[in-house]
This record gives structure tokens, sequence and C-alpha cells, in this order.
């Protein structure tokens, strides 16, 4: 059976020629499968068999269109997750890029603090290197837009991040949109032992909410990768470390914690520098940021652990709507 597929990456067709991205092709079921199976490219038109499997993407209907639902709106599985933040990849950096752009197509770049220059940005071959801001002179870190991640609406967050730091001297944080209870919102913070958790605040209350320690020393120097689930609609928090799931927190946050804000999103420290903050020199090879609506179906801690783990072995691609 022939399907019309459009290419997403330009991959071997055989006979020394070659599928090209971005271009459309026929191509029989077979490879069509396995190229939409590995989101080498996107579905056009076609009719694909009920019930003759298509692996990851699930069953399809009687047209062969290749959907799911979220928020109440179909979309391609092979299509970029609409849940997406961001998808930060370092493997796209040059020494001469200003600015860490968004592959994911929401727009959401990470700009450099006043006091991170390219060099600095650049100093680590595939990372991006941040340098521990001073409190009040240093902005020496990347800001991204506002999340304004509403946890009391019932919106759920998945943070991925890989890269390597060492322990700091004291605990400082690695990224948030809050640094304490004085303002809305949460940050992930770095032990003495190179432990990772959570903290969300509440300027109003009715409480600030603080997950378990992390489990293994992730600033060790080496590369490492961690991951959080926050479901405000189930009030569930998930951790995963080196692409291990390491813990299930039940009824987090039942009372509710407004983590809502305008602030930006920083990477490198738990606030906006210079105003008020601690972080920390890290270099980051990815981080993946996806928020889901109050009314969407929330991924289950299964898919999320071998989403983190294909992120782990591949970091440049793209989570699909297959995926979560």
């Amino acid at each position: 059976m022939t399907l019309r597929v459009k290419m997403t990456e330009t991959r071997n067709a055989g006979s020394g020629s070659f599928h090209v991205s971005g271009q459309e092709y026929d191509i029989e079921y077979a490879t069509a499968r396995l190229y939409l199976h590995h989101d080498w490219a996107t579905y056009v038109s076609g009719e694909i068999v009920p019930n003759a499997g298509v692996p990851v993407l699930a069953s399809t209907n009687l047209t062969g269109k290749i959907t799911a639902t979220a928020g109440g709106v179909e979309i391609p599985l092979a299509q970029v997750h609409p849940a997406y933040f961001c998808h930060l990849n370092a493997a796209t950096l040059t020494a001469d890029d200003g600015t860490w752009y968004d592959a994911s197509g929401a727009g959401n770049n990470a700009s450099r603090g006043a006091n991170l220059s390219i060099a600095q940005m650049a100093a680590v071959g595939g990372y991006a290197t941040v340098v521990a801001p001073v409190t009040g002179t240093l902005d020496s870190v990347l800001h991204l837009p506002s999340l304004n991640f509403d946890f009391n609406a019932g919106e759920a967050l998945l943070i991925y991040w890989r890269g390597k730091m060492a322990a700091p001297a004291a605990q400082v944080n690695l990224m948030g949109d809050s640094e304490s209870n004085f303002r809305n919102g949460f940050k992930l913070r770095i032990a003495t032992s190179g432990k990772v958790d959570l903290a969300m605040y509440s300027a109003t209350g009715p409480t600030n909410l603080f997950g378990p320690a992390g489990t293994a020393n992730l600033a060790d120097g080496a590369a490492h990768d961690f991951a959080v689930l926050i479901d405000g609609s189930a009030k569930t928090l998930n951790r995963w470390e080196d692409g291990v799931l390491v813990g299930t927190t039940a009824a987090f946050g039942a009372s509710g914690c407004d983590t809502t804000n305008t602030n930006d999103f920083m990477l490198g420290a738990g606030y906006k520098v210079p105003t008020n903050a601690t972080g920390i020199a890290a270099s980051t090879r990815c981080m993946a940021m996806l928020r889901w609506g109050a009314a969407w179906t929330k991924p289950t801690a299964a898919q999320v652990t071998t989403a983190v783990q294909r992120l782990r072995s591949n970091p440049s691609r793209l989570l699909t709507a297959s995926d979560l």
C-alpha cells in the first residue's frame, strides 16, 4: 500500500537516492510505517488499514488519518506535541549565537542576561553554559519568557533537563521563577549533596510546597538528567533521575498553591537577577518544558518514563503526540 508523507529528516532511500527533508513522496506502506514511527516524516495522505498496526502511533481510523486529541483539538500524532513551552537543544548552538532558540516552534527562546557573554555561553562544546550569578550585581544566566504555570487551575508541567554542574558550597537554585514565598512560582534547587528538589511558593497562601529530596548526586561534574512532572489536577509529583522514575508523591498540594506570575523563567537562578537570587554555574545539553491545560488529558508516569528515556538518548528529538 502506498502512502504520501512529507519528510522531516533526510533519509537514505536506497540505490544511492535520498528522501529529502521538506519534500513529499509516495512511499510504500512498510517504509511509511517506519518513517512515521521514528518521526522522520509526517503523514500527508493515503489509507492505512485499520488494525494493521503503526508501532507507537497506536491505532488508526478508517480514513488512515493518524490523530490524537489534545485539549479538544485533533492533531496528527507525528506532529510536535502541542503542550510544548520550549525545547532548547544545545546541539543547535554555534559559537556566535547570542540567543538559544526554541526548537519546538513555541517561540520561547532563551536570551542571555546582561553579564553573560556569547563566548561564556558557548564555552563548553555541545552545551549552553551559564555563570553563577552574583546577587545584586551579576546577571549571568539565561532568561525565558514567563511560564505562568497555574497549579491551582489543574495544569500539569513536565520539565526535562540534561547537563552537568559541580556541587555547590551551599544550596542554590538551578531554574525557576520564584526564589521564596514573597513571590508566586517555583524553583528547582541543588543541595550541597548534588541532589535536586522542588520548591513551590504562593505569596498569598494557603501554603508553600516542597518536594522530596532527590536520590542521587546529579552535580558531580558529569552529564546527568532529571525530570519532574507536576500535576495540579491529580495533585501528584513524579520525579526521574538519569532516565529512571525515582519517586511519586501523592496528595501533593492538596490545599493548593498559587504559582501564577508574570516573571521571567530563569535557567541558572531561581528568580531574575540581579534582584535577589542564588544560582549555579551549569552547562545544559537540553531543556524541554511542556505544559498541559487544565482540561487536557495528562500523561501517565509510564508515558513520561518512555519520553524521558528518548530525550536521554537523543536530546535533539522533539516529543510528539504519540509520545505523551
